[in-house]
């Protein structure tokens, strides 16, 4: 299987500076949006457990999953593939 080094071109807008050489360099992601939906979040949360969820709480949630995606692109990347699987992505606790 021939592998592909994926690496910053001079077209890659405010790129992130790499963690090792060759390493994927991740855009710098200005827009913070809110990645959950969050009347399910809020509706699991109190279904499993009779609390109610603040809104900032969506805001924590999507940080955690943006760092999940930036990991788990960084193994496909790591691995010479362009799309995330989902071996890709850390396992949760427990």
């Amino acid at each position: 299987m021939r592998r592909r080094i994926v690496a910053e071109t001079a077209s890659t807008p405010a790129a992130a500076p790499a963690a090792a050489p060759g390493a994927l360099a991740l855009t710098e992601h200005v827009e913070r949006e809110v990645l959950v939906v969050v009347s399910k979040m809020k509706k699991y949360i109190r279904d499993r457990s009779g609390m109610n969820c603040s809104d900032a709480v969506a805001d924590a949630l999507s940080d955690h999953l943006r760092a999940l995606c930036d990991d788990a692109i960084r193994v496909a990347s790591a691995d010479g593939r362009r799309t995330v699987l989902d071996r890709d992505v850390a396992r949760p606790r427990g």
